[in-house]
This record gives C-alpha cells, sequence and structure tokens, in this order.
C-alpha cells in the first residue's frame, strides 16, 4: 500500500516538481508531498492561493527590473539553495553580497525576516508561481 501511494504522488507531481526545484534530479517524499499540495492550491485558486501570492505581490506589482531580480533571488535561495546564500550566489552566478544585499531589501519590503517566520508562505506562493508560469507556457 505505502509503495501504491508514493508511486501515485510521483505521477501526479512529477510534471512540475522538476519546474518547483530546479536544480535537483532526486526529490525526498516531503518534496513531492510538497508539490502535490502546491498544484491543489494552484489548482484551486481560492482564497488560500490569494493568501499565498499576496505574500509575493509587491515584487510582481514592480514595473522595474529589480522587482524582478528580487523576486528571482528569493525564489533561488528558498527553493533552490536551501537557504544558502553562498548556494544562491553561485546558482545566480552573483556575488554573495549581493544576495545578502537582496535578501536585506526584500525583508524591508515585506517588513518581516525572511529566514524565520514567513519561509512556508512564502516556498508555497514561490513554488505556485513557478507552476503557473510553466502552464502559461504550455
Amino acid at each position: 500500500e505505502g509503495s501504491a501511494d508514493a508511486y501515485q504522488l510521483i505521477n501526479e507531481t512529477w510534471p512540475f516538481i522538476q519546474h518547483i526545484f530546479h536544480h535537483k534530479n532526486i526529490f525526498t517524499k516531503y518534496e513531492l508531498a510538497f508539490a502535490g499540495s502546491c498544484i491543489n492550491i494552484s489548482i484551486k485558486g481560492d482564497y488560500l492561493k490569494k493568501n499565498h501570492m499576496d505574500l509575493i505581490a509587491p515584487f510582481k506589482a514592480s514595473k522595474e527590473s529589480k522587482g524582478k531580480q528580487l523576486l528571482e533571488t528569493l525564489e533561488i535561495f528558498i527553493l533552490d539553495a536551501g537557504m544558502s546564500t553562498s548556494k544562491t550566489a553561485k546558482l545566480m552566478d552573483i556575488h554573495t553580497n549581493t544576495v545578502q544585499y537582496r535578501l536585506k531589501r526584500i525583508q524591508e519590503i515585506l517588513q518581516v525576516d525572511v529566514e524565520t517566520s514567513v519561509i512556508p508562505g512564502l516556498a508555497v506562493a514561490l513554488a505556485v508561481e513557478r507552476i503557473e508560469k510553466l502552464t502559461r507556457m504550455l
């Protein structure tokens, strides 16, 4: 029964999980379940999705490229780099100080400590954003 559930989880999330976690090839059960939850939130499109997407709205509303840079930095920092500034810098091919500066700007815009209180909500919002980018391309 456990293997059947795992197989179903993999089948349901596989088309999207590689777009949520760009720099990974192997996924944990947690990441598969996380992807499944994000897919459900994206499909439902109800208040839960709105609440999560409101977290990243300040970056999407910005018409400047800086808002897009900050959003990209936040995505990579949380979803791809395991909240490591050095790994984020390496993945983005920028200096670690640049990542730290951008994270400071993100914290100022969100008015919260990005590394603690809002990570689960931001992770969901960023993953849903990546799912929706993929579905817009298809």
